[in-house]
């Protein structure tokens, strides 16, 4: 038997095909160095015998079930308890149910995990967005350059409200088992709070010094219509809303968050910031910087599509100081593009560019060169398969990774790695 270096956890709750969709695409990288371990937290009795079926008729792929109905938080800590016992391997990663991963990128990634000994290797994901018709691609810039980070600058930028996707969130990076260990030792456990991938992602970066990130998207979000965070940040009630909500109990959503009221999606990152941040004895995570932040929740909540909410939010704004401090925010964020603008043009106007196509018509999106990002598709499933056939090509240097490599230093570049 092949020895096994990394397993991949596929965790589930009343999406049994997504489930195995997602481990399809885990089979078909083709890897016998790999366990796969699918763990059901499915209330749906008929889910439940579907997802076991599926999995039973498949070679070598496990299934497991927590023994009652468990929210998300203690689902997953639950599931990786068990890895550790039953599934022993060097390095981990999570494949959620609403993911599948391209063809061949796995064995790229774990070769990058060999050679960074130690490291957390971190990644992106496109997207297929399904919550209106025509079926839309979020595609994300990508470099194709593996970096290598320092914790301490990225944890700068964040209390700056710059949460760039390198974060390691345990469903989007290979973690060394060493560091897993060293996040339950600090912490008393791998996931807390109310959104577990980010707690974790905070909480990894409060026991490492530098992390790899590889600036490309291995995998594909999709199902976003019956997404617990991304109807949330809509601003809509939704079945996946209800059901993540009525695990809270008596904690209060975002309770750790500057200002717990204020319905947005950053916000609830901000919240496992801050409450890693108030539990971590070493101090690394630095305050939030308060006018950034109220003009990040300014700008989010002005895009809630209930009116209602969204006057809420305003009333809210203003409670707390929002038109003292617009103009000082409008400030900082003239610095930050003029800085980029000066030190690297191209990059930044090629943003420019791709902003501007964003708000044309779709038929001048072909002059701007954005026509992928444009295309629609009658169902999830066809946009899907459009995703899965290639990644798209990316250049070298993009306004999104200049935060993370200045000042100079803060990044290290270690290669361009098609994966």
């Amino acid at each position: 038997m092949p020895e096994r270096n990394l397993t991949v956890l596929v965790p589930s709750r009343n999406r049994p095909e997504m489930a195995l969709a997602a481990v399809r695409s885990l089979l078909a990288q083709g890897l016998a160095e790999v366990s796969i371990v699918v763990s059901d937290n499915s209330t749906d009795e008929r889910a439940r015998e579907e997802l076991a079926a599926g999995c039973a008729a498949f070679d070598g792929v496990a299934y497991m079930r927590p023994p009652s109905d468990l929210a998300m938080t203690d689902h997953w800590n639950w599931a990786f308890s068990e890895l550790n016992e039953r599934f022993p391997a060097p390095f981990v990663t999570m494949l959620t149910d609403r993911m599948v991963m391209r063809q061949s990128s796995l064995a790229g990634l774990l070769e990058l995990a060999k050679t960074h000994p130690g490291r957390v290797i971190s990644y992106n994901h496109d997207a297929v967005d399904d919550t209106s018709t025509p079926v839309r691609l979020r595609l994300e810039d990508r470099s194709g350059r593996t970096l290598e980070l320092s914790v301490e600058h990225l944890l700068e930028r964040c209390s700056h409200m710059y949460f760039h996707p390198c974060i390691p969130r345990v469903m989007n990076c290979i973690v060394p088992r060493t560091v897993l260990e060293a996040v339950a030792e600090r912490f008393g456990s791998l996931f807390a709070s109310i959104s577990p991938d980010h707690c974790f992602g905070f909480r990894c970066l409060d026991v490492v010094e530098r992390i790899i990130y590889h600036d490309a998207c291995p995998l594909i979000h999709y199902g976003l219509s019956s997404s617990n965070g991304a109807t949330y940040a809509r601003g809509v009630r939704s079945a996946a809303v209800e059901d993540f909500q009525s695990h809270l109990g008596g904690t209060q959503m975002n309770a750790s968050a500057p200002v717990p009221g204020f319905h947005s999606i950053t916000n609830a990152v901000v919240n496992e910031y801050c409450f890693v941040r108030d539990e971590a004895a070493s101090r690394k995570l630095p305050p939030v910087d308060w006018t950034r932040y109220l003009g990040v929740m300014a700008r989010e909540t002005s895009q809630l599509e209930d009116p209602q909410l969204r006057e809420q939010m305003r009333a809210l704004l203003d409670e707390h100081g929002w038109q003292g401090k617009r103009l000082r925010y409008r400030i900082l964020r003239a610095r930050d593009a003029g800085g980029l603008l000066v030190r690297y043009p191209r990059p930044f106007l090629r943003m420019l560019r791709l902003a501007l196509a964003a708000r044309a018509p779709a038929r001048m999106a072909r002059a701007f060169g954005d026509e992928e990002r444009r295309m629609t598709f009658p169902s999830a499933e066809l946009a899907l398969a459009h995703l899965m056939q290639d990644e798209a090509s990316g250049a070298y240097v993009h306004v999104h990774l200049l935060p993370l490599i200045l000042p100079p230093g803060a990044g290290l570049d270690v290669g361009r790695t098609r994966i």
